[in-house]
């Protein structure tokens, strides 16, 4: 699988706001890297650590990013509370992913959470 080529081609979708096709691109790929790291359930992505190992920076930052786009969808859907999942999933991933702490803020705001949308600006 080309999981590169099929990010690329979700961020496509995403940019032409064909969200349904954008999505089935970033499932793909997230399931390709839990596959990887015996990712099951949420659980799992509280103990990240020791499996993120198997992955070089740019798989973590891929792996993450696929995430904060994923998050990014459904924010421009209006579905707030689902994006917001989404971003914190691609912060477990990768902490300083600054795409998906804007992103979560910007959220955080929509929905007149100020102060914690601050914090996440000043991240």
């Amino acid at each position: 699988m080309d999981v590169r080529k099929l990010y690329d081609e979700g961020w496509k979708y995403l940019e032409e706001r064909k969200y349904e096709e954008a999505l089935k691109c970033f499932d793909k790929v997230i399931e390709y890297y839990e596959e990887q790291l015996g990712i099951n359930s949420d659980e799992d992505y509280k103990n990240l650590d020791g499996k993120l190992r198997k992955l070089n920076k740019d798989e973590i930052r891929l792996f993450s990013d696929v995430w904060s786009y994923k998050g990014q969808v459904f924010r421009k859907l209006g579905k707030y509370e689902k994006a917001l999942n989404y971003f914190d999933k691609a912060l477990t991933i990768y902490s300083n992913n600054v795409y998906a702490l804007n992103n979560k803020g910007y959220t955080l705001r929509k929905l007149g959470k100020y102060e914690e949308a601050m914090e996440c600006f000043d991240e």
